[in-house]
Order: structure tokens, then sequence, then C-alpha cells
């Protein structure tokens, strides 16, 4: 899905999420209305701030403190829960999650930043996974599509022209690493095996049939481009009845998440 085919609207009330439903939020990063010494106090866990701590005072440590702080607060606003109050578990390849007995709303939710935008994904009782990239140059593209990709995605890339091979190549990274997010299995040479060059064919969600998984079964996979400069995937079980598209923070950066 095209920038220019995504209505990205500001919400101006507490949102409600039906079964069935993803929202996507989009984060402007740099905003200057977000203060990162203010959300690494006030928001941040300690292990975020540990790893926050690794880039401390470096443009990608105020990123990701904007991005793990902007999480909290978006899933504070469906959770009704104080952004600091927020616990999260991993699972053994680090995807995080709310544990089930503090997620009432069955929550699912996913995050990916890239530059200076990240993008969260969030939805009910089913996994998801989201991708974010900008348009950047990529080391031997080629060897990683070798390893990481079927038969007819690398046949997509070696189609597209000189000028339009590192568009196609991120292109693919995103949906493949969005499914890879949603099954919270990692990258790996499994994912070889599951062909999502159809995703690139459609506006609309592409469907895939995993069997070589635990989580078998019917997954939606769905390109987008949320601006100028990035390509963006989203992977989830089954399908949804509606995809809605959020802005983080206004133009005039006043802040409409709690």
């Amino acid at each position: 899905m095209n920038s220019e085919n995504i209505n990205w609207v500001i919400p101006h009330e507490r949102l409600s999420l039906s079964k069935g439903e993803i929202h996507i939020w989009k984060i402007a990063l740099d905003d200057p209305a977000l203060k990162p010494e203010d959300l690494y106090n006030d928001i941040l866990s300690e292990d975020e701030r540990e790893r926050a701590d690794r880039f401390r005072f470096s443009e990608y440590g105020n990123r990701f403190i904007a991005a793990r702080a902007c999480l909290r607060k978006i899933l504070g606003t469906y959770c009704n829960t104080k952004p600091s109050d927020i616990v999260f578990e991993y699972n053994e390849h680090g995807k995080p999650g709310i544990p089930e007995g503090s997620n009432l709303e069955e929550i699912q939710f996913n995050l990916s930043h890239s530059g200076d935008l990240a993008l969260c994904a969030i939805t009910k009782e089913r996994a998801v996974g989201i991708d974010i990239e900008f348009l950047r140059q990529v080391t031997r593209p080629e060897k990683i599509l070798e390893r990481f990709f079927s038969d007819r995605e690398r046949a997509y890339y070696y189609s597209q022209p000189e000028s339009m091979k590192i568009r196609a190549f991120l292109k693919l990274w995103t949906i493949k690493e969005a499914l890879s997010k949603a099954l919270g299995t990692g990258f790996s040479s499994q994912l070889k095996e599951i062909d999502l060059s159809p995703a690139l064919e459609s506006s609309f969600p592409a469907r895939a049939s995993i069997s070589q998984t635990n989580d078998s079964g019917i997954w939606s996979i769905l390109q987008i481009t949320p601006c100028d400069g990035y390509l963006g995937g989203l992977a989830y079980r089954g399908g949804a009845k509606q995809i809605r598209y959020f802005l983080a923070r206004s133009e005039s950066r006043r802040e409409i998440v709690p």
C-alpha cells in the first residue's frame, strides 16, 4: 500500500480496538517535543534504560528512547495503564509481549524503527509483526537473498532494473522481517521456503500458508509505504476486518496519547 493511499489520522479521543482490527501508528522519533531525558527517567523500565545507556546521548540512543516510550504510551492507551507500569516479557528471540496474567485486553503488538521513524502495530488475540526500513545501500544483497529468500522472491529482485534493485530488496526484506517478527522466530533460513512475492503485486493483503513452523496456518502479508524514503511490511495471523492508520503526534507536536 503506497503512502499516498494511506490515510494517516490524528485521533482526538481515546481509541477502542475491536477484535479483528489492526491499528498501525507512525511515530516521528526526532520530534523536538519528545524529550529523551524526561522519557528516559519517567517512562522507561530499568532494562530499557540499560539498553539506552549503551548509546547514551547518541542519535540512535535518543531514537531508541523515543520509540520505546511512545510504544508504552500507545499501549497504555489501549490497556488503560500508566505507560511506566507496563511490564514486558520476552521470548527466546527477544520479541516483547505483555504477560498473559496482566493482559486483560489480550493486546498483541509489535514495534519497528529505522532512521527517524517508527511503526507500531496493535491488535487483539493474534500474533502481529511489523517492519520499517529507510531506503539505503545494502552490502551484498544477493548473498542475503540466496540464504533467506524463495526462488520467486529472488526472481522478482533480478527482474528489476539496476536502479530499482535496492528498493526491490528492501521491499522483500520488510515483508519477510515482518513475518519473522510475527512468528517470533527471528530471521532464519527456514523462511526461504515461504514465498511472499504475491504481497508485492497487490495493494491488498496477500495470504501465505505456513506449515513448517510451530505457527502453521494462514497468515496475511501487506506491503506498506509509510512515507517517501521508507518501506514497511505487516504480517498477521488470519485476516483483518479493518486496518487503521494513526499519527502518534500532531503537526503542532501536541501529544495525543496519554
